[in-house]
C-alpha cells in the first residue's frame, strides 16, 4: 500500500493541512517567473486548488496532458459545429478547462519533482495539436454564420480556415527544429540570448503575448467577435512562420555552421 502520508510529505505538502494551505504550498512550489498574466491570476490559482483536491491520486504530468489535448480538442469542435452565443461559452468554458489542466501538467510535475524526459516534448505536441485545429475551427464557424459565402473577400473565413492550419503547423515545425540538440548549441543559445535582448525579440515578445491565445480569446467571446480573433491571430502566426525561418537561416545555413571531415590518414 501506498503511505500517502509520507508520499505528501515528500511532495513538500503536510498531510495535516487544509485544502487551501495546500493549495498555496502548490502555488509556492511551482511557481514560474515568466508566466503570463493570465495564467498566474486567472488559471493557476484554481489549478493549484484542483492539485491540492486530488494531490492523493496518481495523476502524472503526462497524463494530465492528454486530458487536456481531449477537452481541446472537444473545445475545438463546441467552436466549429455548436452554433450561437450558448455553443461559443461552452467552447470557450472546454478550451479553459484544457488550459487549466495543461496548467496543472507543468505544476504538478515541478512541485512533486516528476520530471519526464518526454515531459516538455508532451506539452509542446498537444499545445500544437490544440493550435493547429483551433483556427480552422473558428474559420469555419465564421464561414457557417456568413452563409457559406464562396466569393475572395466575402468568403475570407473559408480561406483562412483552410490556409491557418498549415501556417501554424509550419510555423511549430520550425519550432521543434529550433530545438532540437543539433541546432541549440552554446553558440546558437548566445545568438538566441542576444536576439532577446534586440529590438526584433522584444517585438516578437509581444507578439508571443497575442499568440497565447488562451490570455485573451474570453474577450471576443464575450462580444461575440471572433472574426476580430481570427483576423488578429492569423497574420500573426503567419509572421511567425516567417520569422521562424529566418531563424533556420541564420542558425544553419551559413558557411560556418559546418564542420569539415578531417583527411582520412
Amino acid at each position: 500500500m501506498t503511505d500517502h502520508g509520507s508520499q505528501a510529505a515528500s511532495d513538500g505538502l503536510d498531510p495535516s493541512a487544509g485544502l487551501l494551505d495546500r493549495t498555496r504550498t502548490i502555488l509556492r512550489l511551482s511557481a514560474k517567473s515568466d508566466d503570463f498574466f493570465w495564467a498566474r491570476w486567472g488559471t493557476r490559482p484554481y489549478a493549484a486548488l484542483i492539485l491540492a483536491a486530488v494531490h492523493k491520486r496518481a495523476l502524472t504530468p503526462n497524463f494530465l496532458s492528454v486530458i487536456s489535448l481531449i477537452l481541446g480538442l472537444a473545445s475545438c469542435a463546441a467552436y466549429g459545429f455548436w452554433p450561437g452565443y450558448l455553443g461559443l461559452w461552452a467552447a470557450w468554458l472546454l478550451g479553459q478547462a484544457s488550459y487549466t489542466v495543461d496548467c496543472m501538467d507543468g505544476m504538478q510535475a515541478r512541485y512533486k519533482r516528476l520530471f519526464s524526459p518526454a515531459g516538455t516534448s508532451m506539452d509542446f505536441l498537444v499545445d500544437a495539436i490544440k493550435q493547429i485545429f483551433l483556427f480552422p475551427a473558428v474559420g469555419y464557424r465564421l464561414w457557417e454564420e456568413a452563409g457559406r459565402p464562396l466569393g475572395l473577400l466575402d468568403g475570407w473565413a473559408l480561406w483562412t480556415a483552410l490556409l491557418i492550419g498549415p501556417v501554424v503547423a509550419a510555423g511549430l515545425a520550425t519550432t521543434v527544429f529550433l530545438r532540437s540538440p543539433e541546432v541549440t548549441g552554446a553558440t546558437e543559445r548566445e545568438h538566441r540570448e542576444a536576439h532577446d535582448v534586440s529590438l526584433a525579440g522584444r517585438v516578437m515578445a509581444a507578439v508571443a503575448l497575442l499568440m497565447n491565445y488562451p490570455s485573451w480569446i474570453l474577450l471576443p467571446v464575450l462580444f461575440e467577435r471572433m472574426d476580430i480573433f481570427l483576423l488578429i491571430s492569423a497574420p500573426l502566426y503567419a509572421l511567425y512562420a516567417v520569422y521562424s525561418w529566418l531563424l533556420v537561416y541564420k542558425r544553419v545555413c551559413g558557411r560556418d555552421h559546418y564542420e569539415r571531415a578531417k583527411p582520412d590518414g
